[in-house]
């Protein structure tokens, strides 16, 4: 699933869809976010994820981002940080 979701980030980027592109981004952060090893990639692609979905004004891409980067702050131990990014997802 990764290597087709890399793909397909690639493709909406050189096509010039910004917002589908943002999808994919969400797609790969929440397909690693649970895996401790791919823990570190899954939060940068959340945080590029979270920026671009913003810029766009795009609540299923900032509810994605935050719900990724939810579930790595659980997996590191920071509860705080966990809620907090989940209940703006929800919002």
């Amino acid at each position: 699933a990764e290597e087709s979701y890399e793909a397909a980030l690639a493709i909406w980027r050189e096509a010039g869809d910004r917002r589908r592109a943002a999808l994919q981004l969400c797609n790969l952060v929440l397909l690693l976010a649970p895996l401790p090893e791919r823990r570190a990639r899954a939060k940068v692609l959340g945080e590029a994820c979270l920026a671009e979905s913003r810029a766009l004004a795009f609540p299923t891409g900032i509810a994605a981002a935050l719900t990724g980067l939810g579930i790595i702050a659980e997996g590191e131990g920071d509860l705080g940080t966990a809620a907090r990014c989940h209940e703006e997802s929800a919002e």
